[in-house]
């Protein structure tokens, strides 16, 4: 093995212990959100819990039969009205990622979705100002190129290949996170009892 092809096998070898770390990294982040996630829920299950006793007496004097369906319906929408909460406070967490940490996880999308071949990056104003050129840099396609505009979305960006679009924007991805683990999140605030 000369040494250029040395060279190059500690360049992949670095570049995928790299990976890894930032693998370990997000997963260890997306943890910590779903914990502290988890305690605000409780907290805010709490409070709606005491509302619900509330409004659920004045529900009863109505009628028992009234009462039932009434009382499913408000339970019901309670749920979902903390779930929205609670992935909300996670896009909102996510928003306001350091620099680093953003570029890191955009990266990561960006790895995802992107096919090959020639492509562009519509970012928001703020990340394109942050961060645009470090973003280019760090994904080292020559084949990407940022936008000449900006997106008005929270965070994320929009890959742009051939004529397709994938909106990778913040609350897309959220949305289809939550698509995935609501289920469970229900569970883990609600127990048997969840949506």
């Amino acid at each position: 093995m000369d040494n250029k092809e040395k060279i190059l096998q500690l360049i992949v070898e670095e570049g995928e212990k790299e990976a890894q770390l930032i693998l370990k990294e997000a997963e260890e982040e997306k943890n910590r959100i779903l914990s502290e996630a988890k305690k605000n829920a409780d907290e805010k299950r709490s409070s709606i819990e005491r509302e619900m006793e509330i409004e659920i007496e004045g529900i009863k004097k109505r009628g028992e039969s009234q009462w039932g369906i009434e009382g499913r319906n408000m339970l019901l929408k309670k749920k979902r009205d903390l779930i929205s909460e609670i992935f909300k406070d996670i896009e909102n967490k996510l928003e306001a990622l350091g620099s680093n940490e953003k570029l890191d996880w955009y990266a990561n999308i960006f790895d995802k979705y992107y096919a090959s071949g020639k492509a562009e990056l519509l970012l928001n104003e703020k990340d394109k100002k942050a961060f645009g050129d470090d973003f280019l840099n760090k994904i080292s396609n020559k084949d990407v190129v940022l936008s000449e505009k900006t997106g008005s979305f929270a965070g994320g960006f929009i890959l742009i290949q051939d004529k397709t679009e994938i909106n990778c924007t913040l609350d897309v991805l959220v949305e289809e996170e939550r698509k995935k683990y609501e289920g469970e999140v229900a569970k883990l605030l609600f127990g048997k009892d969840s949506i």
